[in-house]
């Protein structure tokens, strides 16, 4: 019986992860798999991890436990030794589905957080690495977000879908629609028009962005927790202006910030009733700009919460946040 053909990069799904795919770089030049993990700890011979990390789409912070594990220790060329484990897992590339064992691994700089190597795939597949995605449709590496106040960037970029080889996604979208969700590890940036996050696109390029200084460099921030691609990479060497790109670098380095929803009054607007649900009154409004107590505000209804969208400057961005009891300045 014909093996059947994989290429370069596919989407796998880990059988006992859920139905979720993921991407996974086949290298046929790597002997074993390994897999992003965190939080990886042995005691009283069960071994505990958390699959993928804090930034990753697949991140769901869930604790897996494991009695069957291997243990190999690594030394460098400096002379340290590391301790590696390995578990077994069972995964599927389209409808076959095949069990290794995988390296927990630190891939947080790598593009995928899954590699498969050849004693998995030994005897199970063939590898063509002229293509990719035979198993899958790749839908997210054909997906680009343009952020654009433009009206005519929509027209332009479907004209470019007309005469391109190669069918890319284009959507467009500006940043009064754009929701910064400050949430630790679980940190968001959402579409506020639909609600889905950002970081399903590959690839973000920023048209203009000196315009947007703050939200064009916390959306940078954001785009590089979640590994995902940003072609403005000068955006990742900024100065802080405000509250919106200090407390989204805070966040995701994991330093203690308010929940806090960030954005123009077109997003806040947007997504109230998602906010209001999530925070709960009393909460505080504040402009990211504001200090000493200067345009914050002590809410306790949503009569109050439309009004003061309402009077704000169309540049203005407001953060809501919970509210955090205090005896004074905190």
């Amino acid at each position: 019986m014909a093996k059947p053909i994989i290429g370069s990069i596919e989407q796998v799904q880990i059988v006992s992860h859920g139905d979720e795919l993921v991407l996974a770089k086949i290298d046929t030049g790597a002997e074993s798999s390994s897999i992003w993990a965190t939080q990886v700890s042995q005691d009283s011979g069960v071994l505990h991890y958390v699959l993928f990390g804090p930034g990753s789409v697949y991140y769901s912070g869930k604790v897996r436990t494991s009695k069957r594990f291997k243990v190999t220790t690594v030394k460098s060329s400096f002379g340290h030794s590391e301790t590696r484990y390995k578990v077994l897992l069972e995964i599927k590339i389209g409808k076959h589905r095949i069990k290794g064992w995988f390296t927990l691994a630190d891939r947080s700089r790598n593009t995928y957080p899954i590699l498969l190597g050849k004693s998995l795939l030994k005897d199970q597949f063939l590898v063509d690495v002229s293509m990719n995605h035979v198993h899958s449709d790749g839908s997210l590496e054909k997906k680009v977000l343009v952020i654009s106040s433009s009206p005519e960037t929509a027209g332009f970029l479907k004209n470019v879908q007309k005469v391109s080889a190669n069918h890319i996604n284009y959507d467009v979208l500006d940043f009064e629609h754009i929701l910064f969700d400050i949430n630790g590890d679980m940190s968001d940036v959402i579409n506020s028009t639909n609600g889905e996050s950002l970081a399903e696109y590959a690839l973000t390029y920023v048209k203009s962005h000196w315009k947007y200084p703050e939200p064009a460099s916390a959306l940078a921030e954001y785009l590089k927790f979640k590994n995902r691609s940003l072609v403005d990479e000068e955006l990742f060497h900024y100065t802080s202006r405000s509250k919106l790109s200090e407390m989204m670098n805070l966040a995701v380095h994991g330093l203690p910030v308010p929940r806090s929803y960030v954005g123009y009054k077109t997003a806040l607007v947007d997504q109230a009733d998602s906010i209001i649900k999530s925070l709960g009154f009393p909460l505080v409004m504040k402009n990211v700009t504001s200090d000493k107590g200067k345009d914050n505000f002590f809410i306790e209804d949503e009569k109050v919460y439309y009004a003061i969208l309402e009077n704000a400057a169309g540049m203005d961005i407001y953060a809501v946040q919970e509210y955090i009891p205090n005896d004074g300045f905190y």
